[in-house]
């Protein structure tokens, strides 16, 4: 007897895979029989079919991807930055926030306007630019503890910078009737004018090493990058030649 098997594979929705079994046939063994005419009739064979559903049915369901949802972490690390918070009137403070934007802080909190922030390299002070009856460098711990008045000469002096080591802060200064780059140290003594050029020195720089201070000479146009030795007042020598007029320059160094 001969089987003869068949098979459907139906696949559905939702990754659904279904399998059937559909007929077994089963085939008679043939038999001759004989005709009225007294020949032989060619065998007939009678199918018997069985009919059998084994559905065997595999679904897979496979989930979307999640978006993920965006969260902040809780950071240690703090920004320091000038603002008048949007207070109509209110004077320029020192700021200091956390890097996930909690926790702001008011370093300064002085009368008067503060501006041009600078971290210490360790990141324990911030040296900064006061505006009262002059421009003065201050600084103070970054828990807003010990402020004071670094430079307290009566002129104008900006743009404080730390060096890498931390032990001196270079800055310029009109304390002499022209911008010239000074060096001081961390607690305000021991001031020293570095450069006496008539292009008027600015915006002071430290090396990474703090071997270098690079800075700017010229105000209005014709503005250059200068470099000199931070060990060695009036070392400086000219970097760029800049013959465009009425350009603003600034400068640093890679690290």
């Amino acid at each position: 007897m001969r089987k003869m098997v068949r098979w459907m594979v139906v696949a559905g929705a939702a990754g659904a895979v279904s399998l059937f079994l559909i007929a077994v046939f089963a085939l008679a063994p043939a038999t001759a029989a004989a005709g009225t005419s007294g020949r032989v009739v060619a065998p007939q064979q009678t199918p018997i079919v069985h009919t059998l559903y084994l559905p065997v049915v595999m679904r897979v369901h496979i989930p979307p991807t999640p978006t993920p949802t965006p969260t902040r972490e809780p950071s240690t690390i703090r920004l320091a930055f000038e603002s008048k918070l949007n207070e109509a009137g209110a004077n320029y403070e020192i700021y200091t926030i956390r890097a996930d934007g909690t926790d702001l802080f008011n370093v300064s909190n002085l009368a008067g306007g503060d501006l041009d922030p600078d971290w210490s390299p360790g990141g324990t002070m911030i040296a900064w630019v006061h505006y009262g009856d002059n421009e003065e460098i201050y600084a103070a711990n970054a828990d807003s503890t010990q402020v004071r008045n670094l430079t307290n000469m009566g002129g104008f002096d900006r743009a404080p910078d730390w060096s890498p080591d931390g032990t001196k802060i270079a800055f310029h200064s009109f304390r002499d009737n022209r911008y010239e780059v000074y060096v001081m140290n961390a607690d305000g003594t021991n001031q020293v004018r570095m450069t006496n050029h008539s292009c008027q020195s600015h915006d002071p720089v430290w090396s990474p090493d703090g071997s270098k201070i690079a800075y700017i000479c010229g105000l209005d146009n014709m503005q250059d990058v200068f470099l000199m030795h931070a060990s060695v007042p009036y070392s400086g020598y000219r970097v760029t030649h800049n013959e465009a007029p009425d350009t603003s320059i600034s400068c640093t160094w890679a690290t």
